[in-house]
């Protein structure tokens, strides 16, 4: 599409400099429903040294959950325990 380009890169631009994403729909796929996604801004990378190129300039689609997605998870608490068990181990040794 003519002047999409320059749409994209306005639109990265002001989400930089702003400190904005953008929250909005997306179809994957025409047999599917549409998906919440927020759209965070990333800026381009280039190596201090060689000026190559790190990372592109470009959006990260990030899916967003519906409420009835959310939920509490108590394994939380359950792998703190397993973790501290397996590591007090070592550091007593040390």
């Amino acid at each position: 599409m003519q002047g999409s380009e320059t749409l994209f890169t306005a639109l990265l631009q002001k989400c930089l400099e702003r400190e904005k994403y953008i929250l909005c729909e997306i179809v994957t796929r025409a047999s599917t429903p549409p998906r919440h996604v927020a759209l965070v801004a990333q800026k381009e990378e280039l190596d201090s040294v060689s000026r190559i190129q790190i990372s592109p300039p470009g959006f990260h689609v990030f899916y967003l959950p519906f409420a009835d997605d959310i939920r509490e998870v108590d394994r939380k608490i359950e792998a703190k325990r397993i973790i501290k068990n397996n590591i007090e181990p070592y550091l007593r040794s040390n």
